[in-house]
């Protein structure tokens, strides 16, 4: 997996002013987790291709998911990481420093 950079690029003109951790968690259902794995863009390019059928997909993903699950519903924690950025002043006298 790609990770990105711990600051981004300085000629990005943007100011990396800082970065939050989250977690989000959901009750879902095998069927419920299956249905939103599917609208993930791998899924969604391999039905698009006609590699798979969707329902095919969808199938093969709760059956795998199941085993997961001790009961009907289970918790899923989902996260991610959010960053902060501040754009730069572009204009020719500007110093290259945060818009305030």
């Amino acid at each position: 997996m790609n990770r990105l950079p711990t600051k981004p690029p300085r000629k990005a003109a943007w100011a990396f002013i800082g970065r939050e951790r989250y977690l989000h968690e959901l009750p879902f259902t095998p069927e419920q987790l299956a249905r939103n794995l599917v609208t993930h863009s791998n899924v969604i390019a391999a039905v698009e291709e006609g590699n798979q059928p969707l329902d095919s997909i969808f199938s093969w993903i709760v059956d795998s998911v199941r085993p997961l699950f001790s009961a009907a519903t289970e918790n899923m924690v989902f996260g991610g990481e959010v960053w902060y950025l501040q754009r730069l002043q572009t204009s020719a006298t500007g110093n290259g420093s945060p818009d305030r």
